[in-house]
């Protein structure tokens, strides 16, 4: 018998005599991410560049979201000194890119404490008030990712999103509860105070000292349709504001914390929070890719209900850091 008659004979052996252990000896799609995954866990702590470097080609090519969480904790580290997670040595400057808090974690630029105008326009943006920010806090330089969001999805924390795209997109098809319940994994995952801006946190970083109603070179800070964009654009690939954030305005608006009111009477004048009113509600930020200049402003706000998963709604944390 030839060896290609022996070959098909050994395997209709198998498949006779025990259809299960042939079952088991197929590729299975989910046992190698899932031994690269405890690998990487083993490996992510070192902060170590190098090793780093020696794990990424060792990754299955079907564990694309892995691959992302690596080579996300590589650039960071090619960036910033290996501190611990949560730790700074010195008083960081406004804009200061932290030390990554883990593998999969977002960049965070240091929001410095201060005063602000918020407000604009707009019926829903008035009255303009003085708002004072007396701690700093720590913000996403990007929109949560695809690549980030599935590092929580692959810990059985949060779910697949409505939306999907390429890894360094933002991640769309999230909820306003889902994307709260993304920044409570990441907090229990560090031990550090993840959560969701406050509507005035995030006027305050958007403006980045800023006091007019939106930058004046709009179309190198915002992908919006006005400026050419035609759908969502992979995060980070326009000019950062002053204080080191991306996409702050345009590409996919983002939810806060915040209970929508249809105006700021009676808003609180600090950054917290407004936690009363039409709670039904929550308040969206920076307008998506399909908006034009009116939503790309720094003061433009909208309300969408807490169960809405929108293409064009993605969202990104902040970080307590006093």
């Amino acid at each position: 018998m030839n060896p290609l008659m022996c070959f098909l004979a050994a395997i209709a052996a198998l498949v006779l005599a025990s259809p299960q252990a042939f079952a088991q000896s197929q590729i299975d799609p989910v046992a190698p991410c899932a031994n690269a995954r405890a690998q990487w866990a083993q490996i992510a702590p070192s902060r170590d560049a190098a090793a780093y470097n020696a794990f990424l080609p060792r990754i299955p090519n079907l564990c694309r979201g892995l691959q992302g969480e690596v080579r996300n904790a590589l650039a960071v580290l090619n960036r910033s000194a290996g501190a611990a997670p949560g730790v700074v040595s010195a008083a960081p400057r406004a804009g200061a890119i932290l030390p990554l808090d883990c593998a999969f974690c977002p960049e965070l630029a240091v929001i410095p404490a201060g005063a602000f105008q918020m407000g604009g326009t707009q019926d829903s943006e008035a009255p303009v008030r003085a708002v004072a920010v007396r701690k700093r806090f720590a913000m996403a330089v990007r929109e949560t990712t695809v690549d980030q969001w599935s590092a929580c999805v692959n810990e059985g924390s949060c779910r697949a999103p409505a939306s999907a795209g390429a890894g360094g997109d933002p991640v769309t098809g999230v909820s306003y509860d889902e994307a709260r319940a993304y920044a409570q994994w990441l907090a229990q995952t560090t031990g550090l105070k993840y959560r969701l801006p406050t509507e005035a946190e995030w006027e305050y970083a958007a403006r980045a000292g800023d006091r007019a109603q939106a930058p004046s070179n709009l179309c190198a800070v915002a992908h919006i349709g006005t400026c050419g964009a035609s759908g969502v654009a992979a995060t980070g690939g326009l000019r950062a504001n002053a204080w080191g954030l991306r996409d702050m305005l345009g590409n996919v608006t983002e939810w806060v914390f915040d209970c929508y009111n249809p105006n700021f009477a009676g808003a609180p004048r600090d950054q917290s929070a407004w936690v009363t009113g039409a709670c039904a509600q929550r308040v969206v930020r920076g307008g998506s890719w399909f908006d034009g200049p009116q939503q790309a402003r720094y003061a433009a706000r909208d309300a969408q209900p807490p169960g809405q998963r929108g293409p064009t709604i993605g969202f990104r944390v902040v970080r307590d850091m006093d």
